[in-house]
Parts: C-alpha cells; structure tokens; sequence
C-alpha cells in the first residue's frame, strides 16, 4: 500500500518531465529565439566588463581572477550556441522554414533550452563578480619634495588626468630657478599616490642628455635586461612599457629627443603621457606638444612667504629696518623662487641693518626683474653669488666650487667630495677622522645655505643645475675665461679636449677612452687637477694616448673605474702628485718607481687585486697619510704567499712615516693580526680573509686587542671565517671594564660591518657590553652566506644602525626573538632579506621600526609574516619590494589591501 501511494506521488514528476521531453521538437524555434536573446545580453554584459577592465586600468586596477575566468567561459557558451544555431538554421532550409525531422528538432531544442539555461547563468554569476582588484602600487618612486600642493600643479595635473581632453605630450617651460623641477617632482608624486597609471618614470634630461643615458636610467630603474646595443634596450624597453599605461617624466630637456629610438610607445593615445620640463619654448615646439604651460615667478605673497621662511619671522622683525630691507630685497629678486631661497638662508642670521641695506645694493646692480626680457642668465648667478660670497671664508667658498666638477644633476658621494677636498688641500687636518669629521660639517654648511641638495640616500648629495651653472660661472672670472676649468661627461658629444693656457682643471667624468683626446698646445701645462673616472679605458694608460708627461704640475689625479691593468711608470715622474685615485680597477702590482712620488700624501688602490707593493719605495713616500689596499668585493687573491710576503713589511714601513694616519689593507692569517696589533699603524678599513675556513676564529676583543689604542677602524671584512667571537674572554672584558671603557678599543667608531661565509657570529647581550656599548656607531650591517647563523637578535637594539642587508643564509629562522626591553631599530632605514629558504619569521609583532623607509624581500617563500601588522605600519614606509608570485600566493586579502600602495614588484 505504500508502495502504490509512493508509485502515485511520482506520476505528476514523471508526467512533467516526459511533457518537456515531448515538447522539445515542437519548441524548437521558441528556444533557439530565447538562446539567442540571452546571448545578445551576455554580449553585452561582456563588452561592459571589458570596458570596464580597460577604464580600471587607467586607474591601475587589474582584472580578478574570477573574471578572466568568467570571460573565457563567455566565450565558451557563445561558440557551443553558434553551432547550435547553425545546425538549425541548415534543418530549416526546406518548405515554410520548418525542419520535418522531428528527432534532429528534439536534439537542437534541447541543446538549446540547456545552453540557455548556462547563459543566463553566466548573466548573473557576471552581476556578482568584481570585474577588477587594484594592482600592487605603480611602478614608481615618491620623490622629496617640500610642499605636495601649489597653483602650478592644480593646472598640470588635470592636463595629464583629465579624461574629457587629455594632453599625451605636455611641455612646462620657464626660466632657470622658477620651479618646474620641484613641479614635476609634485606631479610624480601625487600620480604616485593617487595610483592612475601602471608605470610613473622620472627621468633627468640635463644639457649633456641622451638617448643611451634615459635607456639606461629606464632600465637601470626597472630592473629590465642590460645590453650594449642600443636596439636591443630599445626593444626591452618597449616590450615592457606598451601593454601599460605609463607617465614619462622627463626634467630639464635641452633639445629635441626621438622618444621612438628610445624605446618609448608613441603617446597617441588614452594612458600615454609624456611630460617635459625646458628653458626653451623652442625646445616645447620641436617636440611636437600638445599643450604647454609656462611655470611663471611667485606672486608677492608666495615670494614673501618664502622668503621669510627661509630667513626666519624672528630675523625680519627683530629691526624695522631689517623688516624693510627684507621688502625691498624680495622685490628685487623678482619672485624667483631658487633666488629667494638662497638669498633668504644667507640672511638667516644676519641681524645687523647695515648688512641687509648692502644686500639691498648688491642685488640691485644684478637687475633681476629684467632677466626674462634680455633671456641673459649672468643676473640669476649674479643674485645666486649673493649667497656665495655669504660663505664663511674663502676654504668654504673653494669646496663648493668644487662640487661643480661632477656632471650635471649627477649625485656625488660624500666621501668622494671630503676626499678630493682633503687631496686639494682644503682640508687639512692632522688627524684623518678629524678630516673626515670637517668635510662632513662643510657639507652640512652647505645644505643649510642651499647651495647643496639632499638626496634620497643619506651617503649622497647634489647640485642644482641653476647652481651648478652659477659655480662654473663663477669659475670662469664671470664668463671670460670659459677654458679655465674644463667639465664635460659622456653625452657632451665633444671628443677633442684642447687645453689651454688658462686651463687648470679638468673633469672628464663617464667618457668612453676612444671619445677623448687630449691635446696640449704647449709643452707644459698649468694643469694642476685631472678627473677622469667611470671611463671604461683600455688596459693601461698610455693606450689612451694622454699627454700625462706634459702634466708636470699636477697634484691631483683621479682615474677610478677604469679597468686600467698597471699603474702606469708615467705617473710616477709626476713628482708634485699628492692625491692619486686608481680605485676599482685591475691593478695587480705597484712599481719600484712610485718611490719618486715624494709628495704624495692620499693614495686610494682600494678594489684592485694588488699582490706586491714595493715596501722600499712607500718609504720614501715620507709625507704619506693614507694607503687604501682593500680588496675587491669579491676577489680571491691567488697569490697568498706573495701577499703574506709583503703585508707585514708593509706594516713596519708605515710604522715608520711620521705623517700616515689611516690605511685600508687585508689580512689572511692571525700572525699578521698579531704584528698589526703590536704597531702603530692606524687602520681605517680592515679586511679579514681566511685561506682555510676550517677552525679559523678571531675574537674581538682579544688580548692582542686590548693594547691596541691607535687604530681608529670606520669599517670591517670578514670573510671566510669558522667563529667570529665579538664576546673574549673573561679576562678581556675585566681588563676593559677596569680602565673604564666597555666598548671595544677597535670598534668603538666602527660605521660599516660585513660578514661573509663565517659559520658562528658570537655577540655580548646585555650588561656593560651589549651590543649598542660595544657598537656604538654602526650603521651598516651586511651578513650573507653564514651557513650555521640561525638568528642575528643581537642588531635589534644598535642605536646608530641605518642598512640591515641579510642573504644566503641557508638556515637562518628568525631575525629577532627575544622579549623587548628598549626601543628596536631605532634608525633602521632599508631591511634587505634575500635567499633565505628556512626563515620563517622576522620579528615578535612588538618590534617597532619608526624609521623603517624600504624593505626587499626577495627568496624567503617560507616566510609567513611581515614585521609588522595591517594595523601599525612603519610611519616612515615608502616600498616593499617583493616578488610577485609570492605576494599573490601567499598573503590574506586584508593585508594585501593595507600594504598596496607600499608594494613594488621584484623583476
């Protein structure tokens, strides 16, 4: 009985079932007419979200996942329905359009009514997907800047953006000094932020621009693939800009460029803007653009608002006459906005109202409102020397001159500046940390006037270019001895350099050796300073056919990064030399003649694989203060016995020059350790190499160390070591502690730390030789290829530490793991972790990094954590430079979404 009652419950199903199996050969023009009206909705859906997916990306968002899926299973149904289609259409091509055969009807009507069924399916799967995510930020760099907004940008950035009409080439003119630097940087950085397009490129022009120097900055940006051939960097470039949307930047254009041969997709559409900044109108009409915009001088609010910043409110109103004077001297500086700044830090201190009436004086005869109608440049510099003569003395006022030897808006190491000023005799200390310490502070003199630039990295500084100009004109006795100092780079398209009778120094910076000739037109010259470094020269120098003979009073010569093979005997009869830089070159041995150089006092051999030195002939270099020897990178010396031979003469030789105060040098054994310890040789950079990596150890501090007072040592090598033990003994540490002094005597002023291939990294934690006692000064810490460090929790708390670089490190788990009891990386700047297959973590959630600006993970896929959470982010964070798979893989949307806009991807 229940079983009937069952058997009648499933009838109606049945029945309903067989009916629309039955109807299918008569509805078979019903269904085919729905499929093919849900496929015209489906269409139309699909070019919507591909409109979309086209407008999101100008707004740098992506297509997701689920919607590439569902655009191909689009595409799918619509090639099934055709067919359906198709093979009714074919049925019907008999008497009044209908098909007799009723069992190919019921196989199209069903088909039909099914495919139907999966199109609006897709209609409404299609309602509910995001068609896009956002993409990690662009591929862009912010960029200083003093102020984010101003009346210029609020005119460029719609020319750029705007989507009614938009610009693709766009080009801001204007004299020198009026801002459009500052406004190109202001544009970079809001397109950064505001993440519109795929790619932002800032890149500096300068007057000795060209093709090959952008190719290679685009490249040198990106991460692209090198190459000496100018085709193939033009194809890598364009294969890598024209599936994106991208902003070129181009800053300071002098003359017309072929963006084409550069690389660069043509800007003729929607998502390709190309931005030049120039002095020249010409300049703007040459490059074909479609709107320009002329950057004008400061109105009187804006220029007296900069102005008295830059002097201070306390200043101008300490006197009504200084309040007056302040009126005037803006006037007259005409609402230059690099006038006023310079002008206004010189009168920062100035307190006297006779000083500000003479100011008054001098900036009237430079007649700076009339520079934009005579198109002269003579009145900006005669106004920028306002704040030259400002200077404290003549030594200051030579050092800044000096700057101008390195090309235009080219950056320019620090210790590169304090040394030519220390091989010039601009600094002359008795001490060479005490030098080192003056050119430091002679910079620090020149930012606060504003004749030097910072730059985003802390070791580096730059010129303006207006500046620049000024100094060079300075130089030249006010333009009437242009030959007197003669500066050129690669780009500068002049190979000939004819020196003349005035001519007394010459920089010659990134020129290939087959650009330059050298001619003298006389026997000899007043030459007195050569620079010609990253030059890419033969193997020796009189391949270069350079007059070095005709250079009898030369005192100072720079051949750095040239891939020179000797140290040439024709230096060496230069007898009045007193700086010689031959560093990172391929120098394997120095002549028994260097002897003759008598006056040498600076002698940098640093990255050359040097293995003899004749210890006779350094002796008679009497007056010598410093000897750099420190090897290449990553050299290995294979001539160990003739180094050992050498290295311990050396020390004796040094030992005996009353004048030398810091020497570069490697050591490769523990005797030599032991002689080092025992003279008064001061050490500045130090490299310890062991031949046998086996049972090797060094301890600092040692009992060889204690006694060790003289040396001052700014940077440490180790390489190749079994145990680095920072710990000693016992009876070390007492003896320390007992004269008052925890720290380490030869570590104490250390700034620079490498450690490669060292299997145990032993440190003092805690008490009176914790790490911030013993390395009070660190900065810089690079640890790679240790293969039994498993955690370096001892760099958390250095107070000075600004570079964390950690690699190959096979085993290494964790950075830090131990409870907080201080503040951590107080100044930590950059963390690099690359190849570390087993580290897991970096830090509890309770480290903080408040100056943390970079991070670069690269090869760490085991890593499940950053070192720190969505809901604190370092306040000072610009990047973090990952690898994309491995972003994509591996993290929770919600952090994904709070780190977007930091992230850049690894190519």
């Amino acid at each position: 009985m229940e079983l009937l009652k069952a058997s009648v419950s499933l009838v109606p199903w049945i029945a309903s079932k067989v009916a629309k199996h039955v109807a299918y050969p008569f509805k078979v023009s019903t269904n085919i007419k729905a499929l093919e009206s849900s496929l015209e909705q489906l269409d139309a859906q699909k070019r919507d979200v591909e409109t979309t997916i086209t407008n999101a990306d100008r707004q740098n968002g992506t297509p997701t996942e689920q919607i590439k899926l569902w655009l191909r299973e689009v595409e799918a149904i619509k090639q099934k329905a055709v067919e359906v289609s198709n093979k009714y259409q074919q049925q019907c091509r008999c008497i009044w359009n209908i098909s007799p055969n009723l069992w190919s009807n019921y196989t199209i009507s069903k088909r039909a009514a099914e495919q139907n069924g999966e199109v609006m399916n897709l209609c409404e799967r299609g309602e509910k997907i995001p068609a896009f995510g956002h993409r990690a930020s662009p591929l862009a760099e912010e960029m200083p800047v003093s102020s984010s907004n101003s009346f210029n940008l609020e005119l460029a950035y719609p020319l750029i953006t705007g989507y009614q009409k938009v610009q693709n080439i766009i080009g801001i003119w204007g004299m020198g000094g009026v801002g459009k630097t500052h406004l190109l940087k202001q544009l970079n950085n809001k397109l950064f932020k505001d993440g519109i397009f795929s790619v932002v490129m800032f890149v500096t022009c300068s007057k000795d621009c060209s093709e090959e120097k952008i190719q290679n900055e685009i490249i040198n940006k990106f991460g692209l693939n090198k190459s000496n051939s100018k085709v193939d960097r033009r194809r890598t470039i364009f294969n890598f800009l024209n599936p994106k949307s991208f902003v070129l930047l181009l800053d300071d254009l002098w003359s017309e460029m072929d963006l084409e041969s550069v690389g660069i997709p043509t800007p003729n559409c929607i998502g390709r803007i190309v931005v030049l900044t120039t002095r020249s109108e010409d300049v703007c009409r040459l490059m074909e653009v479609d709107e320009k915009m002329r950057v004008n001088v400061l109105d009187w609010n804006e220029a007296w608002s900069l102005f008295k910043g830059k002097v201070s409110e306390q200043t101008i109103e300490s006197n009504p006459l200084i309040l007056k004077y302040a009126v005037d001297i803006v006037k007259e500086l005409g609402g230059l906005p690099l006038a006023l700044i310079t002008v206004g830090r010189a009168m920062h201190d100035r307190n006297d109202p006779s000083e500000w009436e003479h100011a008054v004086e001098l900036l009237k005869r430079a007649r700076l409102h009339e520079v934009e109608l005579s198109g002269r440049d003579e009145p900006v510099f005669e106004v920028l020397k306002f704040s030259y003569d400002k200077l404290r003395d003549n030594n200051l006022r030579e050092c800044f001159l000096h700057c101008s030897l390195w090309p235009e808006d080219h950056p320019i190491e620090k210790n590169d500046l304090v040394e030519l000023w220390m091989g010039l005799g601009l600094i002359n200390e008795n001490s060479i940390d005490m030098a080192y310490n003056v050119g430091y502070n002679y910079i620090r003199m020149l930012q606060y006037a504003c004749l030097l630039e910072s730059t985003d990295n802390d070791s580096q500084v730059k010129l303006h270019d207006v500046i620049r100009d000024m100094s060079l004109w300075i130089i030249s006795n006010e333009g009437h001895e242009q030959d007197k100092w003669i500066v050129r780079s690669r780009a500068s398209n002049q190979s000939k350099v004819v020196i003349k009778d005035e001519t007394e120094k010459i920089s010659l910076m990134y020129h290939h050796a087959d650009e330059v000739l050298l001619i003298p037109n006389f026997r000899d010259t007043r030459l007195t300073t050569f620079l010609f470094t990253s030059s890419c020269l033969s193997s020796s120098i009189p391949t270069l056919e350079i007059p070095i003979l005709s250079f009898f009073n030369l005192t100072v010569l720079n051949l750095k990064q040239n891939k020179i093979a000797a140290f040439s005997t024709e230096i060496c009869s230069l007898r009045n030399l007193q700086f010689v830089d031959l560093s990172d070159n391929e120098i394997e041995s120095l002549p028994s003649e260097i002897g003759a150089l008598v006056n040498m006092k600076y002698l940098y051999l640093q990255g050359n694989p040097i293995c003899t030195i004749p210890t006779k002939a350094i002796y008679q270099m009497r007056v010598l203060k410093v000897l750099d020897l420190s090897p290449p990178y990553y050299y290995v010396n294979k001539e160990k016995q003739d180094k050992l031979n050498f290295v311990r003469s050396l020390l004796e030789t040094l030992e005996r020059l009353p004048e030398f105060g810091a020497l570069g040098v490697e050591l490769d054994n523990m005797e030599d350790m032991v002689r080092l310890c025992q003279l008064y040789v001061p050490v500045r950079w130090l490299t310890i190499t062991m031949s046998l990596w086996q049972g090797s150890t060094f301890s600092f501090p040692s009992e060889y160390f204690v006694s060790f007072q003289p040396s001052k040592l700014f940077s440490l090598r180790l390489i190749n070591i079994d145990v680095v033990d920072f710990i000693g003994t016992n009876a070390t540490i007492q003896a320390n502690i007992s004269r008052g002094n925890s720290e380490s005597p030869i570590l104490k002023r250390l700034e620079n730390l490498d450690i490669c291939r060292v299997g145990m990294i032993k440190v003092p934690w805690g008490g009176l030789v914790a790490p911030k006692r013993f390395f009070p000064f660190l900065k810089c810490i690079t640890i790679s290829r240790c293969y039994d460090v498993q955690t370096i929790s001892w760099v958390v708390h250095l107070p000075c530490l600004r570079e964390l670089t950690v690699s190959g490190c096979p085993i290494i788990f964790l950075i830090y793991e131990y409870e907080l009891s201080e503040p951590t990386f107080p100044l930590l700047k950059l963390l690099v972790l690359e190849g570390l297959p087993k580290l897991v973590k970096i830090s509890n959630p309770k480290i903080i990094f408040p100056a943390l600006e970079t991070l670069k993970i690269f090869e760490c896929n085991e890593l499940e954590d950053f070192p720190f959470s969505a809901n604190y982010i370092p306040p000072k964070l610009n990047h973090i430079w990952v690898e994309e798979h491995w972003w994509n893989a591996k993290w929770s949307q919600g952090l994904r979404s709070s780190l977007t806009e930091y992230v850049r991807f690894l190519y």
